[in-house]
């Protein structure tokens, strides 16, 4: 635990009687307009565009939560969320504001907090310092707009920076600082030579400076620029302001970015890349697997992480070993999904070959916690070998048992034995190479487009009932429109249902999802084929796929 963390801990006892004394609409109403409504208070939330007021507060539970993006928290959440307070900030005003009575600092309590300032104090000149080094460096500068085509915009407002090898900020502390020279050491950014001379530990890097929630610098990342000795990436050592496993990159400006998902990867490169075009919800772990303590961090904030690690072995492996990790500690609540990126890509590769849209497009894609596990104990097997598929389900069944949540476990075991059936009945072999590609999952959201925008064709081309998508959210929003077409073809007395009206009920039931299915581009079919043609056509690959 670090310094600061334990400055900031207090009795539940305390926090309880706070919680107790606080009139929470009070609190929240000196910032917004509150409106009655019974015995709770409504408005607009302040944490998203919205017009009709789905934001909520319970004085009597001493709790807020909104129906539409679904924030939610105490007194205590409310000033560290809306005010961007510490947690002792917002402890300081609630106690001040209910007449608690605080438990005073001893006089080491105090000197630790002087330290912590003066720690904060010298790592936000360090960052100034190094910053002013890249802009005035070509070659560093370079690199990054030209090699990673960061905009000037995104170097800047990320505070990005250099280490220079032939000059240190050693030399320019300011005479009347040279007490940070021994912070520095104390944080490990000193570092002290055989010959007994002091030296930066982060010479020749471009420097990634890491904030805690309060935007405040506590560590750097580094990458070496052109030292191929040296090794490619280091972070700030473990100290009193910095601990790996709790720390994110970039975790304030996610969200700040008040999106709901927030896309977790595996460093702070990808953080820039997806930041430089406008992809604010993004952190990166720091040198570290993903940790519960960071899930945590997220959770609490009612995100969903979304799990985005290279498209290679290593990140596939590593995305396994970080859900088996997380399995004990999720619930209804608290989930995540992951994303399987294309062989060998990472998220800045796809950015800068493929562009921001397609990113978002396999982004969409992410699969559940069952659905992956499923697709990665099952993928590369020999489905004819029975031995094989009994070693993969006993695996598959076993992460299954490691979830604590009863609720949420019965469920996913009902889940992986329907897919462990459906796998048995079909043995789709090219499906399940699902996870190094995302072309299968592209293709079949084209089928459910043309079908969505020629809804007479599941008349016309009565197979289309046999079509067995192995998305499973696809495969629903395929299995509503089959149905909600025949149901509706039925009840009118007409034997006819309008393209429109057919429209708007499944887009009423599914609206993100057929988002994801309407913006994908369609081959010109009058130039090609027929629609019934390319629907006959996927019909016979999948007939194709289960004799395999």
């Amino acid at each position: 635990m670090t310094q600061n963390n334990r400055l900031s801990m207090i009795e539940d006892r305390i926090k309880s009687e706070i919680v107790q004394r606080t009139v929470l609409s009070e609190l929240i109403g000196d910032s917004i307009s509150l409106q009655r409504r019974g015995n709770t208070f409504v408005s607009c939330c302040p944490f998203h565009n919205e017009k009709t007021p789905s934001f909520h507060i319970n004085d009597d539970k001493g709790f807020y939560h909104c129906f539409g993006c679904e924030v939610s928290g105490d007194a205590f959440q409310w000033l560290i969320d809306f005010k961007k307070l510490s947690f002792p900030e917002a402890l300081k005003e609630l106690a001040d504001r209910s007449g608690v009575q605080l438990p005073k600092y001893s006089a080491k309590d105090k000197e630790k907090i002087s330290q912590f300032q003066l720690d904060i104090e010298f790592m936000e000149w360090l960052k100034s310092w190094y910053h002013k080094q890249l802009l005035a460096n070509s070659s560093s500068l370079q690199y990054l707009t030209s090699s990673r085509k960061l905009s000037l915009d995104t170097i800047k407002s990320q505070a990005l920076g250099f280490s220079p090898k032939y000059k240190s900020f050693i030399d320019d502390i300011p005479a009347d600082k040279q007490k940070w020279v021994e912070i520095a050491q104390a944080l490990g950014i000193i570092k002290t030579s055989k010959q007994n001379r002091k030296y930066d530990a982060f010479y020749g890097r471009i420097m990634f400076p890491v904030l805690d929630y309060k935007n405040r610098c506590i560590a750097f990342g580094g990458r070496v620029l052109d030292d191929q000795q040296m090794p490619k990436y280091i972070n700030s050592a473990e100290n009193r302001l910095f601990s790996k496993k709790t720390v994110l990159f970039n975790f304030r400006n996610a969200i700040d970015s008040r999106q709901k998902d927030i896309i977790v990867v595996e460093g702070y490169i990808d953080v820039i890349a997806l930041t430089n075009v406008n992809i604010n919800n993004t952190v990166a772990t720091l040198g570290t697997a993903i940790s519960v303590l960071q899930m945590q961090n997220l959770w609490k904030r009612q995100c969903i992480p979304i799990l985005c690690f290279d498209g290679d072995t290593a990140g596939l492996n590593a995305s396994y070993r970080a859900t088996k990790r997380l399995l004990p500690d999720i619930n209804v609540n608290n989930i995540f999904t992951v994303v399987t990126l294309p062989l060998d890509k990472d998220p800045d590769q796809i950015i800068m070959e493929n562009g921001k849209q397609k990113f978002y497009e396999i982004v969409e894609g992410s699969l559940n916690i069952p659905e992956f596990l499923f697709q990665f104990h099952f993928k590369n097997i020999n489905q004819d070998d029975p031995n094989h598929r009994a070693k993969a389900e006993l695996n598959l069944i076993n992460d299954i048992a490691e979830i604590k949540d009863n609720i949420l476990k019965r469920n996913y075991t009902s889940d992986i034995k329907d897919k462990i059936f459906r796998f048995s009945r079909y043995k789709k072999k090219t499906k399940l190479n699902k996870i190094p590609s995302v072309q299968t999952s592209y293709f079949d959201r084209e089928i459910v487009k043309v079908i969505f925008m020629n809804p007479d064709l599941i008349l016309d081309v009565p197979e289309i009932e046999y079509i067995d998508i192995y998305n499973d959210k696809i495969n629903e929003l395929l299995q509503f429109m089959i149905s909600t077409f025949i149901t509706e073809y039925a009840k009118n007395d007409n034997n006819k249902i309008s393209v429109e009206d057919f429209q708007e009920i499944v887009d009423s039931n599914f609206p993100d999802l057929l988002k994801s299915v309407v913006n994908i581009k369609l081959p010109a079919f009058d130039d090609i084929f027929t629609r019934r043609e390319y629907i006959q056509k996927y019909i016979a690959s999948q007939n194709k796929k289960d004799r395999i």
